[in-house]
């Protein structure tokens, strides 16, 4: 019986400790998001989000497409889901790692040091 409290004492703690944002919609999500959180779009729509800093981490593993701003660069993008992953990077340094079903994209990507890893079914483009 002490074991099993225990065990149900550390899955709660590890819930409470969880930072992790995840917008789990049916419709259309905007929001920004700040350098250090990780913006979670997991659904079956679309997601807008928008970095507020440098060098924000986004995870795209919904349904729908994520549409993602980075302005100031140094974004980091993990897509597993099925729809498209589409990122503007005018700052530059951003990586996107296309593990999905879906196509990933980066464009506006300044000083041309933005990659796009496929590693999934999608395709990867760097415009």
């Amino acid at each position: 019986m002490r074991a099993l409290v225990s065990f149900f004492a550390l899955s709660t703690l590890a819930l409470a400790c969880s930072v992790e944002t995840v917008d789990r919609n049916v419709g259309a999500v905007s929001k920004s998001c700040s350098p250090g959180e990780s913006c979670v779009c997991d659904g079956v729509g679309s997601c807008d989000y928008s970095c507020s800093g440098k060098g924000c981490a986004f995870q795209c593993r919904g349904q729908g497409s994520c549409n993602l701003t980075c302005p100031q660069g140094g974004c980091t993008v993990t897509a597993t889901g099925q729809g498209s992953s589409n990122l503007t990077c005018a700052g530059g340094d951003c990586t996107i790692e296309c593990n999905g079903q879906g196509s990933c994209n980066i464009s506006g990507c300044k000083g041309n040091d933005c990659t796009c890893n496929q590693n999934g079914a999608g395709t990867c483009n760097v415009n």
